[in-house]
């Protein structure tokens, strides 16, 4: 499958005083928050999401959203593990 836009919808969730959190967009917002949404290309919103969780890029795909059968990349050769850890730490030479 491939996607070429999507919705993210946020809800501030102390009356927009800097606080984001991500919501189903079927919940029923009540009245003290504020929903906005945003309607973007996937390459925008590849950038959008890391900075709402607040992780990098790397820990989401490697660590959170890592698929089953690459779960085991901890065991791997110790070259493509020292890439996974350069990236996850962000770790320049």
């Amino acid at each position: 499958m491939k996607t070429l836009e999507g919705i993210l919808a946020k809800t501030d969730v102390d009356g927009g005083e800097g606080k984001v959190s991500l919501c189903n967009l079927f919940d029923t917002v009540r009245a003290d928050r504020q929903r906005n949404t945003i309607s973007t290309k996937c390459s925008e919103m590849d950038e959008e999401v890391p900075l709402l969780l607040g992780v990098s890029r790397a820990i989401l795909e490697n660590v959170i959203f890592c698929h089953q059968e690459e779960s085991n990349w901890p065991l791997s050769e110790p070259a493509a593990l020292k890439k996974k850890f350069d990236d996850i730490f962000e770790a320049t030479k």
